[in-house]
C-alpha cells in the first residue's frame, strides 16, 4: 500500500510532454516536438529554441506565429517583421513582448487597433515618453494599460488618478508606485471598485484603511485581506452587521495574533 501511494505521488509530479518542449534545452528534442501538433506550440515558446527553429516556425500558420512572437528570446528582425502584418492578433503579441525594441513599440503605439495600443502601454519596457502619449488615448482600455503598467511614473498615475472612466482610477490605485497622498484621494472615489483597488495596494496606510473599513462590503472584504490591516481594524469588522465580512475578519484576526 505504501509503496503504491509512492508511485501514485510520483506519477503526479511527471513533467508533461508539453512542458519538456516549452522548457527543454536538448535541440533534437525540440526538432522533434516541432514536428508535432500537440507540442508545437510550446516549441515555438520555449525560450531555449535555436533561431534557426523559430525562423522556421514563423513561417508556419498563425497561431504558431503567435508562440513565436511570445517568445522572450523571439530576435528583434523577426518581432518586426511580425509588426507589419495585417493581422492585429500578431501585432498584438509583438507588443506583449519585453524583448520588443522602443522603435517597434513606437510604431504600435499608434496602431489603428486599440488592443495593440494596450499592449504596447502595458509593456514593461514601454518608455516614459511613450507611456505619456498612451494616457492621452481615446480609448479608455489604453489608457488603463498605462495606469496598470508598473513603471508609470507617479505624475502620470496623478493625471489618471483624474480620469473620467473608473476602470483607469481603479488601476490607479492598484498600481504598487501609487503613493500614499493618491491613495488617500482614491480612497474618496465614488465608485467602490475604485475603493477596493486602494484597499488592495500593499502601500495603503493604516489610516486609509481605517476610513475604508466604514465602506461597502466589496471594500471590507478587501481591506481584511490587506498586509497591513491591524487587530483593531479586525476586531471593528468582526462585529458588522454582514454574517460574511463578520466570518472573515474574525478568521483573519485569528490569523494575525497566531502569527504575533
Amino acid at each position: 500500500m505504501i509503496k503504491y501511494k509512492i508511485q501514485s505521488e510520483a506519477l503526479k509530479v511527471k513533467p508533461t510532454i508539453e512542458y519538456i518542449a516549452q522548457n527543454t534545452k536538448n535541440i533534437s528534442k525540440l526538432e522533434e516536438f516541432s514536428k508535432n501538433h500537440d507540442t508545437i506550440l510550446h516549441v515555438a515558446r520555449n525560450p531555449n529554441c535555436p533561431i534557426d527553429l523559430l525562423k522556421e516556425l514563423s513561417n508556419k500558420k498563425f497561431n504558431v506565429k503567435y508562440a513565436v512572437a511570445e517568445n522572450i528570446k523571439c530576435p528583434i528582425y523577426m518581432l518586426h517583421n511580425f509588426s507589419n502584418s495585417s493581422n492585429r492578433y500578431l501585432r498584438s503579441y509583438v507588443a506583449k513582448n519585453v524583448n520588443c525594441s522602443v522603435e517597434i513599440l513606437e510604431k504600435l503605439s499608434k496602431d489603428w487597433d486599440y488592443c495593440v495600443r494596450s499592449d504596447t502601454a502595458y509593456n514593461s519596457n514601454c518608455p516614459v515618453e511613450i507611456l505619456e502619449k498612451l494616457s492621452n488615448d481615446s480609448n479608455y482600455s489604453v489608457r488603463r494599460s498605462v495606469a496598470k503598467n508598473r513603471n508609470c511614473p507617479v505624475k502620470l498615475l496623478e493625471k489618471l488618478s483624474d480620469d473620467s472612466d473608473w476602470r483607469v482610477r481603479c488601476y490607479v490605485a492598484y498600481n504598487p508606485n501609487c503613493p500614499v497622498k493618491l491613495l488617500e484621494k482614491l480612497s474618496n472615489d465614488w465608485d467602490y471598485r475604485v475603493g477596493c483597488g486602494v484597499a488592495d495596494n500593499p502601500n495603503c496606510p493604516v489610516e486609509v484603511l481605517k476610513k475604508l473599513s466604514d465602506d461597502c462590503v466589496q471594500v471590507l472584504l478587501t481591506v481584511i485581506e490587506n498586509p497591513n490591516c491591524t487587530v483593531e481594524i479586525l476586531e471593528k469588522l468582526s462585529h458588522h452587521s454582514d454574517s460574511i465580512v463578520q466570518k472573515y475578519a474574525l478568521l483573519k484576526q485569528e490569523e494575525l495574533l497566531n502569527v504575533k
